[in-house]
C-alpha cells in the first residue's frame, strides 16, 4: 500500500491553528497533547524581520482534517 506525504504551502500559512483544532477534534486528541502544530520562526534584524510560520504534522492520517481546513 503506497503511504504519501501532505505538502503545504508555508508561505500561505497565517497562523490561525485551524489544522490544529481540526486535528484534536477529529481524532480525539486528549488535552495537552497535539499531532499537528506550529512553529513560528523569526529571523533578522529590526527593522529588517522575516517571520515564517510553519505547520508541522504527524503525517499518520489518511484523510487528515487538517489539511482540509488550512488555507
Amino acid at each position: 500500500m503506497a503511504r504519501y506525504g501532505m505538502v503545504i504551502d508555508t508561505a500561505k500559512c497565517v497562523g490561525c491553528m485551524d489544522c490544529v483544532v481540526a486535528c484534536k477534534t477529529e481524532n480525539g486528541v486528549p488535552a495537552g497533547f497535539n499531532r499537528d502544530w506550529l512553529a513560528y520562526d523569526t529571523r533578522g534584524q529590526f527593522p529588517a524581520l522575516h517571520m515564517e510560520n510553519r505547520s508541522e504534522r504527524c503525517n499518520h492520517c489518511d484523510t487528515p482534517p487538517c489539511v482540509a481546513c488550512c488555507p
